[in-house]
């Protein structure tokens, strides 16, 4: 981090501004790297999502997660609930192991699609019980996940904030499982954020199987995701677009 200290102090020298970006604005993690640089001089930092108060600090701005443009299609409907399941990057292991086997015991069949990552496909899909579900699909990966989430009721992933905004952007909500040694907690903040706006539920790694297959049952006989399929309070579509007019317009 201390590298960036004359990097920042090269601009003042020449008299440029620094507009920076946070995917992920957890408070402690902001303090600790601000305070030492940023703060010192940045002259507007643009939030990914709104986890802290923009109204008490003016270098911060909120403005979205930049992903790219989503149009979005009518939802099509199933007589059975549809999941789409990704681990993301770095959780895909725990989601590969545990989430098979808590859907193999839910008390209703179901269209199931399951990014594993990377070499993970085979093992994946012989964890399933495939005559339980009306659709199971596994691959490494996907040619454009933002199709599946969108095919789905609902998304089990981890809480990364871009995974957080791309899920609420595409109006959908999330059974979210935290990352449990993210640095700073932040995917349960992430989690938390979503809830908030009443966009998923959160479960725990600590939980056992048991508590997993209980909570997808009560999603899936309430039909609870229903409710998630909201507009999200932030369109992070939008949000590239709002950061190249700050910076443009920027005197």
């Amino acid at each position: 981090m201390e590298t960036l200290d004359p990097i920042c102090r090269g601009l003042k020298f020449l008299a440029k501004p620094l507009l920076t970006s946070i995917t992920s604005p957890i408070e402690p993690i902001l303090l600790i790297f601000s305070n030492k640089i940023l703060l010192k001089f940045a002259k507007k930092c643009f939030l990914g999502l709104p986890l802290i108060d923009t109204q008490k600090n003016g270098h911060f701005e909120l403005t979205g997660n930049p992903i790219r443009k989503i149009l979005l299609e009518p939802d099509q409907e199933y007589d059975t609930a549809s999941i789409y399941i990704t681990g993301g990057s770095q959780g895909a292991n725990y989601l590969n192991e545990v989430i098979p086997k808590a859907l193999n015991k839910v008390n209703q069949r179901l269209r199931v699609v399951h990014q594993a990552g990377k070499g993970s496909s085979e093992l994946v899909i012989n964890t399933y019980l495939k005559n339980k579900f009306d659709l199971l699909v596994v691959k490494d990966f996907f040619d454009d996940p933002f199709v599946e989430i969108q095919k789905a009721d609902f998304v089990i992933s981890r809480s990364g904030a871009l995974s957080v905004s791309e899920i609420t952007s595409l109006n959908k909500g999330g059974l979210y499982i935290p990352l449990h040694n993210s640095i700073d907690d932040h995917q349960m903040h992430n989690a938390k954020y979503a809830v908030g706006v009443g966009m998923g539920e959160i479960f725990s790694e600590s939980e056992s199987l048991d508590d997993l297959i209980d909570k997808l049952n009560e999603i899936i006989e309430q039909r609870s995701y229903l409710s998630w399929q909201k507009n999200s309070d932030i369109d992070h579509s939008q949000a590239a677009e709002k950061i190249y007019n700050h910076i443009f317009n920027y005197d």
